[in-house]
């Protein structure tokens, strides 16, 4: 129920950059889209397929998507593949105190569905996410590390924002980082944390990851200090889908993401109502899938291409889309 049931919704975020004090840094401020783009099948679970991208407010709007999130429901918890691209400042704290990158197969590991937000568990409960122990080189010296990812559902919170006010569910995750001296002592190093708030039919409307000083001297690695950032929801765009405006123009866009594996996303528009074909062909010139061949009206499109258990190998493959005596063209990379 906390997640937007319609494809195409769109939320617009405000970022401010926070200080080691964790005071707001305005003049720094950027601006991110989301977009829930697609339902589609991803590493054996079916996923919503969010989409973002982040820059100024003057022209966000004509960025391409450059990041994907992916999200699964199950009962009360909200599961989220977890991606390297989630330990960002982790992994620039290992990299300040000399970590192998020959190790990164390590952290590669993590990838993985987990139940990250539980929307039932009791409040002020903690709960384990993944817990991992395992070896990293650092500076040449392998040390024994575990590494966890911890939640906890905090009190409801009503959240004021210039979107509106949101009664929302509050969360808050935390990444720790521990030695581990001797089963079973282990020794904490440090932790991340951040907190976001999810209200119904919304999902996200604020998140806030603090600025942090890290303090390794004891270690011999000296201190660091993570940059914290505060999201919020802002009312741009807000919930408005493409397909609420008629476009002007026939247009085929490039498919996202390419390369891809299992499924990738191809966007559209079409003028006037017409009859509208899209058709995959391999290399050479052989028609291998028809994804569209019907009338429709003039709108804005988005399509699937998931080749499933089809037997297709590895390459380049053109997609192309017909009509009203017009077509385009474009190229994408499928790899197995």
């Amino acid at each position: 129920d906390y997640f937007p049931q319609q494809t195409d919704y769109r939320w617009n975020y405000k970022v401010i950059p926070l200080d080691d004090s964790n005071n707001e840094i305005d003049s720094l401020t950027f601006f991110r889209a989301d977009s829930f783009a697609a339902v589609i099948n991803f590493m054996g679970n079916d996923a919503d397929l969010v989409l973002s991208k982040s820059g100024p407010l003057n022209v966000i709007n004509y960025l391409p998507y450059i990041d994907s999130s992916y999200f699964s429901f199950e009962t009360s918890n909200a599961h989220q593949y977890f991606r390297i691209s989630n330990l960002g400042n982790l992994l620039a704290i290992l990299d300040s105190i000399g970590f192998d990158s020959s190790s990164i197969g390590i952290i590669l590991s993590f990838e993985d569905w987990y139940s990250v937000f539980r929307f039932a568990q009791p409040v002020g409960n903690e709960y384990t996410i993944f817990s991992k122990d395992t070896t990293i080189n650092i500076s040449g010296t392998d040390i024994p590390i575990r590494f966890e990812y911890l939640g906890k559902r905090l009190a409801d919170e009503t959240i004021q924002t210039e979107a509106g006010s949101f009664l929302c569910k509050k969360f808050q995750l935390s990444t720790v980082v521990s030695y581990i001296l001797y089963p079973p002592i282990v020794i904490p190093l440090f932790t991340l944390e951040t907190t976001k708030w999810f209200s119904e039919n919304i999902w996200l409307v604020k998140e806030i990851t603090p600025s942090q000083t890290i303090d390794l001297s004891y270690l011999g690695y000296g201190s660091f200090t993570i940059p914290g950032l505060k999201t919020i929801l802002i009312p741009l765009i807000t919930g408005v889908r493409h397909s609420d405006q008629n476009p002007s123009e026939f247009t085929l866009s490039q498919n996202y993401p390419n390369p891809f594996n299992p499924a990738t996303r191809i966007n559209f528009s079409v003028p006037e109502p017409g009859n509208v074909s899209l058709k995959v062909y391999n290399i050479l010139g052989k028609e291998v899938f028809t994804l569209i061949d019907e009338q429709k009206n003039a709108g804005n499109y988005t399509v699937t291409f998931d080749p499933g258990s089809h037997e297709i190998s590895s390459g380049v493959y053109f997609y192309v889309l017909k009509y009203d005596g017009m077509q385009l063209i474009h190229k994408m990379i499928f790899l197995k």
